[in-house]
């Protein structure tokens, strides 16, 4: 069974997106009503796909919409083909051209 948090990740992305000030992980809990941990969880996966920026005042992370390209846009800027897989073999990234190449949809289909 496959298990999707995309939803949770665009309504922490649409909150930091409309707080140009940043955000922080207890603001954005309390917005979208889960708890603290988990959206600081999804606040690192964004984070490692380059979709936010954080910045450390004290102890407190703030959060803002990142203003560089992420690395799995840049992928489909190119017609060869790439995929990123952990050291077990799981796919964790491809790009577009790839999966048109294989058939598929969306990459999801593939992705862990």
């Amino acid at each position: 069974m496959k298990i999707s948090y995309q939803k949770e990740l665009d309504k922490i992305k649409k909150i930091i997106k409309e707080s140009p000030r940043g955000t922080s992980t207890k603001e954005i809990a309390k917005k979208i009503g889960i708890n603290r941990n988990v959206v600081g969880k999804y606040l690192d996966v964004l984070q490692v796909r380059g979709e936010v920026d954080v910045e450390k005042f004290g102890r407190s992370k703030v959060y803002f919409t990142s203003k560089s390209v992420p690395m799995s846009a840049m992928f489909d800027y190119t017609n060869e083909f790439i995929v990123v897989v952990t050291k077990d073999m799981k796919t964790i990234e491809i790009n577009t051209p790839f999966v048109k190449y294989l058939g598929l949809v969306k990459k999801e289909e593939i992705i862990v």
